[in-house]
């Protein structure tokens, strides 16, 4: 089950995410946890998501860490 949810994440995050595979998220299926660690953004999805201005260019963006719990 952890593995089709993987896949789940990975299909929506690609785009938001350079090099984004499963080994960078560790899941908790019976706790409700999840948690993506060492991202690399893509910086062209957030320029544009972002709505900056033309002269404004992001050159490197990353997060370290991201957790989520969803609560019965």
């Amino acid at each position: 089950m952890a593995a089709l949810l993987k896949n789940q994440i990975l299909k929506h995050l690609s785009k938001f995410a350079k090099n984004l595979s499963s080994d960078k998220i560790n899941l908790s299926t019976l706790k409700g946890e999840g948690e993506m660690s060492n991202l690399e953004l893509n910086e062209d999805i957030l320029t544009q998501l972002l709505e900056l201005p033309t002269w404004l260019r992001i050159t490197k963006a990353v997060c370290n860490r991201v957790a989520v719990k969803v609560s019965a």
